[in-house]
């Protein structure tokens, strides 16, 4: 059983303002690489799938679930993309 249950994913906010990309839901794609990776969120390209608005910077953002002997806690992730989230059991996001 995972500790982690992922509400909503999505990948490639665009923060310049200059381009028209689409978001991509990438919630199962995190939902699975939680439950493989032991709350490790690897947000880049590969990782999450695919280029979904080449050329432009993106971000990412999810609201988890964390599940302990206290019950559900939900908590909000949102980075830019090239780093790693840690979403350990305790509720402490680290990202690196």
């Amino acid at each position: 059983m995972s500790n982690y249950l992922v509400d909503h994913a999505i990948y490639s906010w665009n923060i310049t303002g200059t381009e028209k990309c689409l978001y991509k839901d990438v919630k199962e794609v995190v939902q699975k690489m939680l439950m493989e990776n032991g709350g490790v969120i690897n947000v880049n390209n590969t990782a999450l799938g695919g280029d979904p608005c080449p050329n432009t910077p993106k971000s990412f953002a999810a609201i988890i679930g964390i599940a302990n002997s206290e019950g559900i806690t939900r908590k909000i992730c949102t980075s830019v993309e090239g780093v790693n989230i840690d979403v350990n059991i305790s509720g402490e996001i680290i990202i690196s």
